[in-house]
């Protein structure tokens, strides 16, 4: 059983006219009206309470397992996104255009490999780590690497972020 379509008239959506010297009563003022919020940019307000020292993990045990994450996506083991909360978008980006020269560099290996050359893959590792706190919110460390038969060296600046540490800057000797 279906119902008959019952036809309604369209509303007017035009307001209702106003006499002259009339002004509009309560009932045609819109039922909301949104206001501004209250900022004050005068910055006098209570500063950011700092970061206390035991809520940061301990940045040489946390700089190890980064320091391993980064050789790995530079040396195209890895895709980057695993290290982007671990860095800064400068360094992210670093690390991103290390990847993709590696990635060409291993396609270049491959198709060497086709015409029968043995392609050679590099087994990295963190070997030491050093750990200096500058402030109780940065650290610097120095990280030696093993790279085939070299050694390598690593120096990464840490800083506080939201209750862990992220990579500001990169060196890589």
């Amino acid at each position: 059983m279906t119902r008959p379509i019952r036809l309604l008239p369209i509303p007017s959506h035009r307001p209702p006219a106003l006499a002259p010297g009339e002004t509009p009563t309560a009932a045609l003022r819109p039922m909301y009206v949104q206001e501004g919020l209250a900022l004050d940019f005068r910055g006098d307000s209570d500063p950011a309470p700092p970061r206390a020292a035991e809520t940061l993990p301990d940045p040489a045990l946390w700089a190890r397992g980064v320091a391993q994450a980064l050789i790995e996506v530079m040396a195209g083991q890895r895709p980057p996104a695993s290290v982007v909360r671990l860095t800064t978008p400068h360094v992210y980006v670093a690390v991103a255009r290390r990847y993709a020269a590696a990635t060409r560099r291993a396609d270049t290996l491959a198709r060497v490999a086709r015409t029968g050359a043995r392609p050679t893959t590099r087994r990295l590792a963190v070997v030491r780590i050093r750990c200096c706190r500058t402030r109780h919110e940065s650290a610097e460390i120095a990280v030696v690497l093993r790279d085939g038969p070299r050694v390598r060296a690593m120096a990464l600046e840490l800083v506080a972020f939201e209750h862990t540490w992220r990579v500001a800057s990169l060196q890589i000797a």
